[in-house]
């Protein structure tokens, strides 16, 4: 069947996309931004994986949101929830949350910052190596798992002896003595907590 052009000339368009019939509107396109979300937080995270969500926005012709963040791809998801993978441990991101309707309008973005954890207590100090010193009256000892630690308390024979700062991972008992007994306790700590004590005891 051909086409009707005297009927076809009678629809015309502006330059929003509404449709008239003889300059009367009859299909009137949709430009008006959905509601942005609210309260945008992070609901869950494993140090390289985080799960966000968000109070949805208000508006009912919403089909789906983007979650974005820099040098990324947009993650879509029809639901207020999304799952971001690949960070970095201990990382904080700036993520925006914008809301799409069906004619393709986009709300105000939201914004805010998601960390991916914060900093662990430091580990057990469970790894030490003791040596003799060279002339045979210092007694040197070895922390060799340090990570995330900021300072060791260390303590000899249940007697604060003293703090090693961040970076240093050896101390030397001079005046050592054989035979003896020396009771060893190091506590790692940080600014998030402090680790349970290693426990060492050596037979001289």
């Amino acid at each position: 069947m051909p086409l009707n052009e005297e009927l076809l000339s009678k629809f015309t368009q502006n330059e929003k996309g509404d449709l008239y019939f003889e300059d009367k509107l009859i299909v009137k396109r949709d430009i008006i931004a959905p509601g942005p979300i609210s309260n945008p937080r992070v609901l869950s995270d494993t140090g390289t994986t985080m799960t966000i969500t968000w109070d949805p926005s208000v508006s009912e012709d919403v089909e789906f949101y983007y979650v974005m963040m820099a040098n990324r791809e947009p993650v879509k998801t029809t639901v207020n929830q999304a799952t971001l993978t690949d960070l970095r441990p201990f990382g904080e991101y700036e993520i925006g949350i914008v809301a799409v309707d069906g004619s393709d309008n986009l709300s105000e973005t939201k914004w805010f910052y998601g960390m991916t954890g914060e900093a662990p207590v430091p580990p057990i100090l469970d790894n030490a190596d003791i040596q003799w010193g060279y002339d045979g009256y210092i007694l040197d000892i070895w922390f060799l798992n340090f990570i995330g630690a900021t300072s060791i308390d260390l303590y000899i024979n249940d007697e604060f002896e003293t703090t090693l700062p961040k970076g240093r991972t050896s101390y030397s008992i001079r005046g050592a003595t054989r035979p003896n007994v020396y009771n060893i306790k190091a506590v790692a700590k940080n600014d998030y907590g402090v680790a349970n004590p290693m426990l060492t005891t050596i037979v001289l």
